[in-house]
């Protein structure tokens, strides 16, 4: 079971704060482009500032074929999820709750964990999903 510690909170801040920000930049994005030229854009500019962010870092790069051949599957299901998401941008009235509903990926990510790789969560944890759960329901009756 894995805890959050005192030293992991300034990352996790950092990745809400940036993924806040990230939400309404591709819902700008979404609203100047098509769903194809966002993803486009958004893929190769990622590509290239991951390059630039490993090579200024010094970060290692060790890759196996079993860790590539996972890397590529995600990329996959990150492109189809990212597509389905711009499309839902375009289209919507309301793009933040767009952003809200689709961030809640990480329950379908927890089951999977659970049934697959044997991760166990606390009550309390849960609790928490089964609010975020009841939460997206009202979102969903409200609109």
């Amino acid at each position: 079971m894995v805890y959050v510690t005192v030293m992991q909170w300034d990352k996790l801040l950092g990745a809400i704060g940036a993924f806040g920000f990230w939400g309404l930049f591709l819902t700008l994005a979404s609203r100047s482009l098509t769903p194809m030229a966002t993803q486009f854009a958004y893929s190769a500019s990622n590509l290239v500032m991951t390059s630039i962010a490993a090579l200024t870092l010094g970060m290692p790069f060790a890759a196996t074929k079993v860790g590539v051949g996972w890397a590529v599957l995600a990329s996959f299901c990150g492109i189809v999820g990212g597509m389905c998401t711009l499309f839902a941008l375009q289209s919507s009235p309301n793009p933040g709750l767009v952003n809200v509903v689709v961030h809640a990926c990480p329950i379908v990510t927890l089951a999977l964990t659970m049934a697959f790789l044997n991760e166990r969560i606390t009550f309390a944890s849960g609790a928490g999903v089964l609010l975020v759960i009841s939460g997206l329901v009202l979102i969903a009756i409200k609109n």
